[in-house]
This record gives C-alpha cells, sequence and structure tokens, in this order.
C-alpha cells in the first residue's frame, strides 16, 4: 500500500489548485476519456503507472516524420499495442519528430482500493510511504 499525502483538495490551500467549471469550487474527482468512474485525479495517475508497467517494457525510439500531439497515443504498424510518447523533440525545419516511446496496457484495474484522507494544509512536503 502506498500513502500520498497530496492531491485534490477542498481548499485553495496549494498554489495551482484545480478548479471545477464554476471557478470556485476545488475539484475532487476526475474521470477519463470513455470510463465511467470518478475518482481523484492521484488515483488515476497510480492507475497509469501501474497499466504502463504491468509486464516488462517494449520501447521504440526513432523519427517520424511530421507532426503528432506530444500527449496521444499511437500505433505502430505491425507492432501490437498502443504507445506513449516518453521522450519527444521536434525539429520544424526538417518536419521530423525524434522520439522514445513506451508500450502501454489499456486493460482496466480493479482491484485497487481508495483511501481518502483530507489534508488542510499542515503537511509541509508531500510523501510517499511504502
Amino acid at each position: 500500500m502506498e500513502e500520498v499525502s497530496v492531491g485534490d483538495n477542498p481548499t485553495d490551500v496549494y498554489l495551482g489548485t484545480f478548479y471545477k467549471s464554476d471557478g470556485i469550487t476545488p475539484t475532487d474527482t476526475w474521470k477519463r476519456r470513455g470510463v465511467t468512474e470518478a475518482i481523484p485525479l492521484l488515483g488515476i495517475m497510480g492507475q497509469e503507472v501501474l497499466r504502463i508497467q504491468q509486464s516488462p517494457a517494449t520501447v521504440f525510439d526513432g523519427d517520424v516524420f511530421g507532426f503528432f500531439d506530444s500527449l496521444s497515443t499511437i500505433t505502430i504498424d505491425g507492432v501490437p499495442g498502443t504507445f506513449l510518447p516518453i521522450n519527444y523533440g521536434y525539429d520544424t525545419i526538417l518536419n521530423k519528430i525524434t522520439a522514445k516511446f513506451l508500450r502501454i496496457f489499456n486493460g482496466e484495474l480493479t482491484d485497487i482500493e481508495y483511501k481518502i484522507t483530507l489534508d488542510y494544509g499542515k503537511v509541509v512536503k508531500p510523501t510517499i510511504k511504502g
């Protein structure tokens, strides 16, 4: 079990607090595209790390002609799976991207339990125990 002492907070005690669309209420849960479950941002981050590390890493690196958004996922012809850029550089003159791609796994993780403990600004620095 991992304990993380920062995340969505019901107050704006931290600089950089994310707000809901009303511009006043801080966020408390998030949804991923295509998933109906709403969970805290740190829960989503934890799931994404676990999803990426489900099996030995498959990494490709090289050049791609043209442009794509660095926050995109990609597929590679003839290689099963979805890949995420983990290192990305774009040469505007040559219209070429030099990147390193890590294979990610899209299966949902159903055996994770969350325990939310609110932090009211008493923690000076984030800690992870494990």
